[in-house]
């Protein structure tokens, strides 16, 4: 029989007894662990309070103890990490874009130089503009104010504006 005690300790004055309360031995000499919540009693009267024990014993007094417990078991024989896949899958996407564009720049060049080879063409192609005879020019006529017209038409005006 083990007799447990509780006290209320207040500083600077004596310690005040809440209860008792006992606990019998008896179940240590077959069980390794008793738990038990035990009634506090103040001069064997019972004061509505009670105290939870527990006590544990590497091995029992007088057997062995022994118990049988069944637990379900999940075994996985594949695992494959979801991070892991998250990050792959990325990767991959970044990857396609990457090529993606890559492709589209690829083809605007192509474009470019197609549309730059069909303009070559087509200059090739178109026979050279015969000047009339009214457009035939002398470089000795040509002046240095001439020099600043690009056009060949604005050469003729301003010819004649300086004949009129």
């Amino acid at each position: 029989k083990v007799t447990i005690e509780l006290f209320h300790r207040k500083i600077f004055k004596s310690d005040i007894s809440l209860g008792r309360c006992e606990l019998n031995l008896i179940d240590i000499t077959t069980k390794s662990e008793i738990h038990t919540l035990l009634p506090i009693l103040d001069k064997r009267r019972d004061t509505g309070g009670r105290l939870e024990v527990k006590v544990r014993v590497r091995c029992p007094l007088l057997t062995r103890d022994i118990y049988k417990v069944q637990e379900e078991m999940i075994v996985i024989t594949k695992h494959f990490p979801l991070y892991s896949n998250v990050v792959q899958q990325q990767q991959k996407k970044l990857e396609l874009e990457q090529k993606q564009k890559k492709l589209q720049e690829i083809q605007k060049r192509k474009q470019q130089q197609q549309q730059q080879q069909q303009k070559e063409v087509l200059l090739q192609k178109q026979p050279e503009s015969k000047p009339m005879n009214n457009d035939i020019l002398l470089p000795s006529l040509i002046t240095e104010n001439d020099n600043k017209c690009n056009n060949v038409d604005e050469h003729n005006k301003n010819m004649n504006d300086s004949n009129i």
